[in-house]
């Protein structure tokens, strides 16, 4: 029980990660210590967030294209849909490997089938699952750039969480006031209440930089 109730960053330190690195992966997880255990362990994982904080930065400030960040983040979210799979597949491969060395039957042939058809559902859903705890990593990223950007402009810099460079996030903070950073970060949460039922990722992607852009269009047009 006292395990539990430890901070992230303190888990990661039991599991063996440097303290530096347990902190810098519990602020970017933002409590999710499933996912802080993937960045301190995986530095693809954190290369892949630190490309969403960067292209998050570039809706905001230069404009970049929401179709090309959408392309990059999807590219990740789909890699560990397709881990997932593939474990759930060599898992029933496993069990039906076992069930070729039994002598042939009915009863057999019957298990097969269940295990195959088990199987096919257990893979399916996994890759759901996978897929949507790394939307949900999207969301909590793009929202902690965007609170971030809050933060330098109340000159609490010291709050900063994510891996943005200081000059990228004053960027932000002086292209979009206060009331475009909170409304960004109340329209991505819709999307990410969405996630409670079964989602079609690139569309869910697709709205979530959406609305990120979309706030710096609307702070042009008043400008």
């Amino acid at each position: 029980v006292q395990t539990c109730a430890l901070p992230i960053s303190e888990r990661l330190v039991a599991d063996g990660v440097a303290p530096d690195a347990a902190v810098t992966a519990a602020r970017r997880a933002r409590g999710d210590l499933g996912f802080a255990r993937r960045l301190a362990a995986d530095a693809s994982v954190g290369a892949w967030v630190a490309g969403i904080e960067a292209d998050v930065a570039a809706l905001l400030t230069t404009g970049l294209a929401e179709d090309a960040a959408v392309q990059r983040t999807y590219a990740g979210v789909k890699a560990a849909g397709d881990a997932a799979e593939a474990e759930a597949e060599a898992s029933t491969a496993a069990l039906l490997e076992r069930l070729d060395r039994l002598p042939s039957s009915r009863e057999i042939d019957r298990e097969r089938k269940r295990l195959e058809t088990a199987g096919k559902t257990s893979a399916s859903r996994r890759r759901r699952r996978a897929e949507t705890d790394m939307m949900r990593a999207v969301i909590a990223t793009v929202q902690l750039v965007l609170r971030d950007a809050l933060c330098v402009q109340a000159d609490a810099a010291d709050r900063v969480g994510s891996g943005l460079d200081p000059a990228a996030l004053a960027a932000i903070a002086e292209a979009v006031p206060r009331t475009g950073l909170e409304r960004a970060i109340a329209e991505v949460d819709e999307v990410r209440r969405a996630l409670r039922q079964p989602i079609n990722v690139p569309l869910a992607l697709a709205a979530v930089y959406a609305r990120v852009g979309l706030v710096r269009r609307t702070e042009a047009v008043h400008a």
